[in-house]
C-alpha cells in the first residue's frame, strides 16, 4: 500500500525553481499565466500555500426558460411547456400593459422561480402585479422583479474587471441602503473565471455583513454568443450552463423560446443532466478546492489586477 508520507514535500518556492530550471530559458512562468481579462492574470503553478481556500456556500441551481414573445397568451403557453418539461424557473418580459391574469393563467407560482424583465414604468408594472397577488390569493415570494436599484444586469461582452467593479459597487449599495440584490449575469465563454466571478459575488456579499438569503443571481444564456467559436452550439450551451450550475446561480437560464421550443427543450436537458446524472446540485461548492478556480475566486474577491 502507498504512504504518501514516504513522500518530501516539496517547499512551494522550490518548486517554482525548479520549473524554471525544467524550462531551462526556452519560456518563463510568466508564459503560463492564465488570463482572465485584459491586464488581469494569475499563475497556474499553485499549492496550498496560494491562497486562502474554504468552501462557499450557495444554492443548488434551478433550470430556467426564458419565454421570448411580447405576445401574454402565448407566454403563457410556451411557460406551461417548459413546466411540463421540468421547468424549475421561467423569465418574461412584462411592461405596463401586461395581464397578469393571463400570463400566470393556470401557473402555481409557490411552485416556480419567476423572473420579471421590466421594460419601462416600472412602478406601473409593480402595482399591477401586487393587485393580481391579491386577487389570486397567490403567493409572490418566488417572483423577482427585474428593475430599479436593487437590479444590476452585467452583459457577456463586458470584461470581467469591468464587472467586478460593477458588482463590487452594486453589492455595496444594496447593504447600505439595505435592499435586497439581484444581479442578472449574462454568461461569458472562459469557464474557469466564469465559476470564479460567481462564486466571488457570494463571497463579496459576506464579506460585507450581507445575508446569504437576500442575494439572488441569476445567469442567462445569450444567442450572441452562438456562432463565434466555431464550436457546436450544444456544446457551449452546456459549458455555459455548468459555469452557472458550479458558480452556484440561484437560476440558470438557457436557450430562449421563441418560435422554436427545440433549443429550450435541450437546454432544459442538458440541465436536468447536470443536476440529476452528475449531481452537481447536490454539494455544496462543487469546485471547493480546484486550486485554479480558488486563486480567480481570490482576484475577484480582492479586485487585483496585475
Amino acid at each position: 500500500m502507498l504512504d504518501w508520507q514516504e513522500f518530501t514535500k516539496v517547499d512551494h518556492n522550490e518548486w517554482l525553481a525548479r520549473i524554471d530550471a525544467d524550462l531551462k530559458g526556452v519560456k518563463t512562468q510568466n508564459d503560463f499565466r492564465y488570463e482572465i481579462d485584459q491586464n488581469w492574470s494569475v499563475s497556474p503553478f499553485l499549492s496550498d500555500v496560494s491562497m486562502d481556500e474554504e468552501v462557499i456556500p450557495g444554492p443548488s441551481t434551478q433550470a430556467g426558460v426564458y419565454i421570448l414573445t411580447d405576445d401574454v397568451g402565448k407566454a403563457n403557453e410556451r411557460a406551461l411547456r417548459c413546466l411540463e418539461h421540468g421547468a424549475q424557473g421561467l423569465v418574461f418580459d412584462v411592461n405596463a400593459d401586461t395581464d397578469f391574469h393571463e400570463l400566470f393563467k393556470g401557473i402555481y407560482l409557490d411552485m416556480v422561480t419567476v423572473m420579471l424583465r421590466s421594460q419601462g414604468e416600472h412602478e406601473t408594472i409593480k402595482n399591477r402585479l401586487q393587485g393580481y397577488l391579491v386577487a389570486s390569493e397567490q403567493n409572490g415570494n418566488n417572483i423577482y422583479l427585474a428593475a430599479g436599484e436593487n437590479t444590476v444586469i452585467l452583459t457577456w461582452d463586458e470584461g470581467f474587471k469591468s464587472r467586478n467593479t460593477a458588482i463590487r459597487n452594486h453589492l455595496q449599495v444594496c447593504f447600505i441602503k439595505n435592499i435586497r440584490p439581484l444581479i442578472i449575469l449574462q454568461l461569458k465563454q472562459n469557464f474557469l473565471a466564469q465559476i470564479a466571478e460567481l462564486r466571488a459575488i457570494r463571497r463579496i456579499w459576506k464579506n460585507l455583513g450581507g445575508k446569504a438569503g437576500d442575494l439572488s443571481v441569476f445567469s442567462m444564456i445569450t444567442p450572441s454568443l452562438f456562432g463565434m467559436t466555431g464550436v457546436h452550439d450544444l456544446i457551449v450551451s452546456t459549458y455555459l450552463l455548468m459555469s452557472a450550475i458550479c458558480g452556484m446561480s440561484d437560476m440558470a437560464v438557457g436557450m430562449p423560446y421563441g418560435e422554436d421550443f427545440e433549443p429550450a427543450r435541450l437546454s432544459l436537458n442538458i440541465q436536468h443532466i447536470l443536476q440529476q446524472e452528475s449531481r452537481l446540485t447536490q454539494v455544496t461548492d462543487p469546485v471547493a478546492g480546484s486550486y485554479l478556480i480558488g486563486k480567480l475566486t481570490d482576484e475577484m474577491i480582492s479586485g487585483n489586477s496585475q
